[in-house]
Order: C-alpha cells, then structure tokens, then sequence
C-alpha cells in the first residue's frame, strides 16, 4: 500500500512488509517527516513479492513472522527478482536470537523499535537530498521520533492509533 504523501521527484522508495498495523503505522508517521523517502507497506510474503517486482525498491524492510513465510525465505525470494537482488535488507524482528549471519540481510532492528536509532539508520541507507541540509536533516528527524513516540503513548493510554489498511 502506498501512502499518499507530497514526494519529491527522487524520492527513495522502502518496501516495509509487515503485518503488525501499530509497527506500520510508526513506521509511516517517521516517513511523513521525509519527502524525500516513500514507504510503501505490504502484509504479507505474496503481496511484496508483487509489489518488489514493480517498484524496484531502494530499500527492503522485512519482519521475520509473517502469516504466509518467513523473513528470510522471502528475502531470497525477493533477491531473485529483477532489479531487487542489490538492494539492502533490513531484517526487523522481535525474536532476540535472530542473527542476520548468512541470511543476505544488512542490518537487523529489534521490536520493540528504538525510534531513534531507526531513524539514524534509515538516514544512513537512505541518504537525504543535498538540498535538505543538515538543520532540515535534523528537525525533521527529531519531528518524526516525537510524532511516533507520540502514537505509541497514545496507544499505551488506551486511545485507538492510526490504523494502516
């Protein structure tokens, strides 16, 4: 699912695949703060393998618990798609003894996330525009933890979050 957001016109583009709403939906409120990056969201191992194949992402997000696979398979699944196989993978999971030795991921996030290490790393594999500047770089930045943070507390208070369908 894309969201519609203002992008530029080099916008990076994130597949995130992830079936947890609340994670999809931090996820998004830290790309509302980035013009220059597109999230798109799919649920399940079938649904990124379709949208993998079209957008050619420049980054992959991938939680290891999904309803139809795991992370893993799917990632060597996806590296056999045109146009994917370089791309940098990012496992995200809750699983404490997940080791991305040998699996083709990058990098691993470990849920809960800390939002702003996330947002550190998303700004290394997706290098800002030049124009953003380093003061843009980094008010959007602490915007986007504050916001998410934000949507956590409100879900711990009870009150419903976004919803990402």
């Amino acid at each position: 699912m894309t969201f519609p957001l203002q992008h530029a016109p080099t916008a990076r583009t994130v597949l995130y695949v992830e079936d947890c709403e609340v994670n999809a939906a931090i996820m998004k409120t830290l790309f509302d703060f980035h013009a220059d990056w597109r999230l798109v969201i799919a649920t399940d191992g079938r649904q990124a393998l379709d949208l993998a194949g079209r957008l050619c992402p420049d980054l992959l997000l991938l939680d290891i618990q999904l309803p139809d696979c795991r992370g893993d398979d799917l990632l060597s699944r996806l590296q056999g798609l045109a146009g994917v196989g370089s791309v940098p993978a990012i496992a995200v999971t809750a699983e404490r003894d997940f080791s991305i030795h040998g699996t083709g991921f990058d990098d691993v996030w470990q849920k809960p996330l800390d939002l702003q290490r996330v947002t550190a790393r998303l700004n290394h594999w997706l290098p800002h525009q030049p124009s953003a500047g380093p003061l843009g770089r980094a008010a959007a930045t602490h915007r986007a933890t504050a916001a998410a943070a934000g949507l956590i507390g409100r879900r711990q208070r009870g009150r419903p979050s976004t919803i990402v369908q």
